[in-house]
């Protein structure tokens, strides 16, 4: 029977006791069969162990020295053996937007980072005069990466005094620099104690910018320690009212013989009604004709509106020395100012 045979087996494997006893050592002086028997049992365990470990041991090494597939390092718990994706290599990775390997380049359609070559970028392509890395105009390459040139509309200074978008003479703008420069009185009116010089300039300023008047203005302002024409760069152009009238050919003229025409026209060149008493035309100044200060009426320096405070005031409808300083005028009262055009 087949389940016989199997037993049979089994005990044919089983280990003899007896073929451990050591035949040669008599029954008086020696250990008796049991525990010969269990010291001999114990020891082919060991043995087995031993040889079971070192089998497996010899395995593992062998199977770790066959096996070349995993470069990863295990010091490194981040490292999974993955080649880290290079910029330039002609792979494609996540974080690029093209990868032409070689054919990558400051002016090729794939930059040197990996990325599309675009206008403001930095890199100048075959299809781009410039690329100044930023999409601004008036700095010599425009938001569209074209090179900027008298005429295109955007100034571009030191280059060009003004940009009126064409060529022609006449009209304040010849070849983008200035034919003339520009004064105008102001529209609003204010009390002494509200005017600084920058406040003044921030003024004249705002209304030009209002009326979309082009360029830099200044008001013609003293203090007690700064004049009106220290603050001033005019060159020899001359200064033109809104209206297109000459006020006078230049600020050394303007400070000798006095204005051409009364500044009596504001931003968007209308005229201001002028009324009888000068002192009712008034526009602080703190500046006498000469351009310099009044040093005693200047509101302390247009700070002030105490009463014991005077400043100097002009006519706007004067075209002599009263244009500038026609009388001292109480600091909390309101006057106008004058706005004159700079040179950029």
């Amino acid at each position: 029977m087949p389940s016989l045979s199997r037993l049979a087996l089994v005990l044919a494997l089983l280990p003899c006791h007896a073929c451990f006893v050591d035949l040669g050592a008599s029954s008086d002086d020696g250990p008796d069969d049991a525990s010969t028997s269990t010291a001999a049992s114990s020891s082919t365990s060991s043995t087995s162990s031993s040889i079971a470990t070192t089998s497996s041991s010899t395995t593992d090494a062998i199977t770790s020295s066959s096996d070349t597939s995993d470069t990863s390092d295990p010091s490194n718990p981040d490292d999974d053996g993955t080649v880290p994706p290079t910029c330039g290599d002609g792979i494609l990775d996540k974080d690029e937007a093209c990868d032409e390997g070689p054919e990558n380049g400051p002016e090729r359609p794939c930059t040197p980072d990996c990325q599309k070559n675009v206008c403001g970028d930095g890199y100048k392509s075959v299809d781009e005069p410039c690329d100044d890395h930023n999409l601004s105009n008036g700095d010599g390459c425009t938001a569209a990466c074209l090179l900027e040139s008298c005429g295109d509309g955007f100034l571009n200074a030191p280059a060009e005094q003004c940009e009126d978008g064409n060529d022609a003479q006449g009209d304040g703008c010849s070849n983008c620099q200035l034919e003339h420069l520009r004064v105008f009185v102001s529209i609003n009116s204010f009390s002494g104690d509200l005017m600084n010089t920058a406040l003044a300039d921030d003024t004249c300023a705002q209304e030009a910018a209002k009326y979309k008047l082009p360029g830099k203005y200044l008001a013609w302002l003293s203090t007690a320690t700064v004049d009106a024409t220290a603050r001033f760069t005019a060159g020899a152009l001359p200064y033109v009212r809104t209206d297109g009238q000459m006020f006078a050919s230049s600020l050394a003229a303007l400070t000798t013989s006095g204005p051409l025409v009364s500044l009596s026209v504001t931003v968007d060149g209308q005229p201001v009604l002028a009324m009888k008493d000068v002192c009712q035309n008034h526009v602080w100044t703190g500046t006498a004709a000469t351009g310099t200060s009044t040093p005693m009426w200047t509101c302390d320096n247009f700070t002030s509106q105490k009463l014991e405070n005077t400043g100097t005031a002009g006519n706007f409808a004067a075209i002599d020395a009263l244009w500038t300083n026609a009388c001292q005028y109480q600091c909390s009262q309101t006057a106008r100012l004058y706005c004159f055009e700079q040179l950029p």
